[in-house]
């Protein structure tokens, strides 16, 4: 029996070890992950002044003194200020590809402000938004979700295991670079159950609402971007068309068509774990320059 739980010891040893030394690999080639601060109101946010990596490629982002992705903010400069989650980050691509570079790009007179951040549902956008962004000289917000959103509330079941998983993630290169090939790694960031899904999304309708009243008030125009990547989506934006109509919100028109018409092959537009690639960013921006012309 002794001999029994001698060996098990010595495995767990060799496990703690080889682990270890991965990890040690892993930051040696790739670098180290952006490092986040917790906080009451957003919960996280991306520590100031750094750079790091969402995914282990080698494509660095670089975070400025307002703890957001891109170039140092002129406060005073007009801006076009877009919320969102890492689908506005730029998750796995580099500073020059993300959607908020490219539309800096097609609109060139105006400074556009990326409030992406990793793993953000619109309740953490809207507050993300009232603690650093309302300031800034700037008329148009565009709030851009998916349908996984919905599900990133506090009210979730199983919030503190998912909280518990991103700080994991955030703090080891090896776990970040083995979540999109692992399926038992996946399962610590799968969302509530479907049943959940109209509860929670009644919920951000209200907190959109509320957002919406609020930036009226102070002259500020507010367009809603359901960023639609499957053709089962199609529904999710429906639901959110009817509700923009209902309150007055403006909503931009479903982009999947856009994806859908892509000529190439449809892998060259998703980048890591689903991300729009640096093909994919470029559509879109082009799709949100048009939107933005329309409305301004």
């Amino acid at each position: 029996m002794k001999e029994i739980y001698k060996n098990i010891l010595m495995l767990i040893i060799v496990l703690i070890i080889t682990l270890i030394v991965l990890e040690f690999l892993t930051r040696a080639i790739y670098g180290q992950n952006l490092k986040y601060e917790y906080t009451n109101d957003t919960l996280w946010e991306l520590k100031p002044t750094q750079k790091g990596f969402t995914y282990p490629n080698n494509k660095i982002a670089t975070i400025n003194s307002y703890g957001l992705r891109g170039e140092e903010i002129v406060s005073s400069k007009e801006s076009i200020i877009l919320l969102g989650d890492s689908f506005i980050f730029g998750y796995a691509i580099g500073d020059n590809d993300t959607i908020s570079h490219n539309l800096e790009e097609e609109i060139k007179t105006k400074q556009i402000i990326n409030g992406g951040v990793p793993g953000y549902g619109i309740e953490q956008m809207i507050e993300l938004y009232r603690k650093k962004l309302r300031d800034l000289n700037h008329e148009t917000i565009v709030l851009t979700l998916i349908k996984t959103d919905i599900y990133r509330q506090k009210s979730a079941k199983d919030y503190n295991k998912k909280m518990f998983a991103r700080k994991a993630i955030r703090k080891s290169t090896l776990i970040s670079f083995l979540k999109p090939r692992l399926e038992i790694i996946r399962e610590l960031f799968v969302t509530e159950k479907e049943e959940s899904f109209n509860q929670f999304l009644e919920k951000d309708k209200k907190r959109i609402i509320e957002f919406k009243t609020e930036l009226m008030k102070n002259g500020k125009k507010l367009i809603i971007f359901p960023y639609i990547t499957k053709k089962e989506e199609n529904e999710f934006y429906k639901e959110l068309e009817n509700f923009a109509k209902e309150n007055n919100i403006t909503i931009t028109p479903n982009n999947y068509k856009l994806l859908e018409e892509y000529n190439g092959n449809p892998s060259d537009l998703k980048a890591e774990d689903s991300h729009p690639s640096e093909i994919q960013t470029k559509i879109i921006s082009k799709f949100l320059k048009e939107i933005i012309n329309k409305y301004q």
